[in-house]
């Protein structure tokens, strides 16, 4: 009876905790809440909190696993973490388009693979518009890999699947130069620039490409897929400045192409902090620009700062 009762008390909490704090949580790296194992946070992990609610450790039913905020107790703010996190559903999620070239059309029928290193996670198919989703994948890196007969290999490299989010990814699959040539992807490798760094002043960036075949383009871009192929075979890349981008969160794309059109792109998520950039310039005087437009054209004006 009692436990009935402790039961009806956490029921209510829980109900009470999701009514009257409905934040929008960022999903961790880790499954808050799972304790089970299977990637949910559902009524068997209710019930083995229910458990250990209200111990210490040295209890019988001590459980560390229910000890969310670590203090050696399994008490209210527990309870109030663990119905923030309650059904969540901490599997992540890709989905994409393959394109046969920047300006399309879509390719249908190609294989697509979610890849651990080298053990296989899962494949599907795309459809007839391109699309391609793949879901229930764990927290973690995978190599994103897409082949079709009598085209070229394309590899999305090292993407970041998060707990509970669905990552966009847009692979390029063009038709093979030669038939007979490999259709094995680039692989690449950065230096200056990697996953989650911070930077400030100005950075030099190289880029480091192994492939079965010579390698015909490769090129960088910051918040944007290059939109056609450029003739740039050199790997050390010129030092850019980072105080012409303004502080905040950026993605850093390399792409490569080898002379059988396989591609791999590489996608960094950086920070580019480099504190008060200037004052903000004053108002333009005796300046009245005026745009008029009947189509979808747009124009940007901007003053200089020091």
């Amino acid at each position: 009876m009692m436990k009935k009762h402790l039961y009806f008390k956490l029921f209510l909490s829980l109900f009470l905790f999701i009514l009257l704090f409905p934040l929008i949580l960022v999903a961790d790296a880790e499954c808050i809440g799972d304790f089970d194992g299977d990637l949910q946070v559902g009524i068997y992990d209710l019930h083995i909190f229910a458990m250990a609610y209200r111990s210490s450790e040295g209890d019988e039913n001590w459980n560390p696993l229910c000890d969310l905020d670590s203090n050696g107790t399994i008490a209210i703010y527990d309870l109030h973490d663990f119905a923030m996190h309650y059904r969540d559903d901490c599997r992540g999620s890709l989905s994409g388009t393959v394109i046969s070239d920047v300006g399309g059309p879509p390719v249908e029928g190609s294989l697509v693979e979610v890849k651990e290193g080298i053990t296989l996670i899962s494949t599907t198919t795309t459809d007839a518009q391109g699309n391609f989703e793949i879901t229930g994948l764990t927290y973690g890196t995978y190599d994103i890999i897409v082949t079709q007969s009598g085209r070229a290999t394309s590899k999305a490299q090292d993407v970041h699947v998060i707990s509970s989010q669905t990552i966009v990814v847009n692979l390029v699959q063009k038709e093979v130069n030669v038939p007979t040539w490999e259709t094995d992807p680039p692989t690449i490798s950065t230096t200056g620039i990697v996953e989650g760094v911070t930077l400030s002043g100005t950075v030099t960036c190289s880029v480091g490409v192994i492939d079965d075949s010579d390698i015909k383009y490769v090129f960088i871009g910051i918040n944007y897929f290059p939109s056609e192929l450029e003739n740039d075979y050199n790997t050390i890349l010129p030092s850019f400045d980072t105080t012409f981008f303004p502080d905040g969160d950026y993605q850093v794309t390399v792409v490569a192409y080898d002379m059988n059109y396989n591609c791999s792109q590489l996608t960094l998520n950086v920070t580019i902090d480099n504190g008060n950039s200037g004052a903000v310039p004053v108002a333009p005087t005796y300046l009245w620009p005026v745009s008029i437009t009947l189509g979808e054209n747009i124009s940007f004006f901007s003053t200089g700062r020091s």
